[in-house]
């Protein structure tokens, strides 16, 4: 299936579910009244998504590719936030549970979107007649590669 928004990635779909589900349980005594905490892991849920929206808009599959990067650290972030909300008591161990393997899917969806743009031809620096392919995740028009082996490049 080709992705025309960055809606339909897999990716985006899990971490933003992350997100609403790390918002719902921040709407609850005790996690509502501790504002830092709020304020970090609304940050780094919000981040990720954010992130992919961006990448996805970018022309070249390795751009694409570094924001998942920075997405993927997001993920990890919220991870991380996950674990002292169990350590402060605004969660159980079985919603750390749940909210920790949703957020392993999406670090696993958003690791296999970017295995796959490394398949992608890259865009070349300059290259004159621009002649198109295509990259079927993102449905962008891509030049050839630079380097050529055939008579005519």
């Amino acid at each position: 299936m080709i992705a025309r928004h960055y809606r339909e990635l897999d990716c985006w779909q899990l971490s933003n579910e992350l997100k609403k589900r790390i918002f719902a349980f921040l709407a609850t005594a005790p996690a509502k009244h501790d504002f830092d905490c709020c304020r970090q892991i609304r940050g780094s849920a919000r981040g990720a998504t954010r992130t992919i929206a961006e990448g996805f808009g970018r022309f070249r599959p390795a751009d694409f590719s570094r924001y998942l990067d920075y997405a993927r650290g997001s993920l990890m972030e919220t991870q991380n936030h996950i674990d002292d909300a169990l350590d402060s008591g605004y969660i159980n161990q079985s919603t750390h549970k749940e909210l920790f393997a949703l957020a392993n899917r999406a670090i696993g969806a958003t690791s296999g979107l970017q295995r796959y743009l490394k398949t992608c031809h890259p865009e070349p620096l300059c290259q004159l007649p621009f002649t198109f392919s295509t990259c079927s995740i993102t449905r962008r028009r891509l030049p050839p590669r630079i380097f050529s082996t055939s008579a005519s490049a």
